[in-house]
């Protein structure tokens, strides 16, 4: 497979668009990266400015891979954006692997969160805080706290870095010709 793939993750102060922000991006190549880059902003006036970025990353990637990307990470992109009178539709034509779907379609694992499937596949994987202390870390963030910001970027980092070993694990069962590039974006 010749194709560039991207892993990404986000993180956001709420599960909601319409009531939170995009705070955190990692993304991690691990074909050209060491290790992930995950940039996070400081002040929420600086979203534009990541969704931006983001946009110009994926644009070098043939496809993007996240979990649960399709149905979460993605939309809530699209909708920040869209409040932010930002064009990202572009991004809806990016080729999506969401592994999350590979699991649920495959596997008939118990639990397809991903710290649960990394467990089952003897990955290491540590979440730095839980998805409801990204906003509180956020608020301590904006206070001056860095070691607050830098919990953010942690578990930013270790999602895609989980990320990239979970499709390598995945990889054999993966027919890049099949549907699961063919949805892109959508949901079923």
């Amino acid at each position: 497979m010749n194709q560039k793939i991207l892993m990404f993750d986000v993180e956001s102060t709420s599960i909601y668009s319409s009531s939170g922000s995009v705070i955190a991006i990692g993304i991690f190549d691990p074909q050209t990266m060491k290790e992930p880059f995950v940039k996070v902003i400081e002040d929420l006036n600086q979203e534009r400015e990541l969704l931006e970025w983001f946009k110009e990353k994926i644009r070098e990637y043939d496809i993007i891979c996240g979990w649960n990307s399709k149905s979460f990470d993605l939309p809530f992109i699209l909708g920040r954006a869209l409040q932010l009178n930002l064009d990202l539709s572009e991004l809806k034509e990016k080729a999506h692997l969401d592994l999350i779907e590979i699991s649920k379609e495959n596997f008939r694992f118990r639990s397809n969160r991903l710290e649960d499937v990394c467990k089952l596949l003897k990955i290491p994987y540590q979440r730095e805080i839980s998805g409801e202390e990204i906003a509180i870390n956020f608020m301590k963030g904006l206070k001056g706290n860095k070691e607050a910001i830098e919990k953010i970027r942690k578990r930013c980092s270790n999602d895609v870095i989980a990320l990239a070993k979970v499709f390598e694990k995945f990889k054999p069962y993966l027919n890049f010709q099949n549907n699961y590039l063919a949805r892109k974006t959508t949901n079923k």
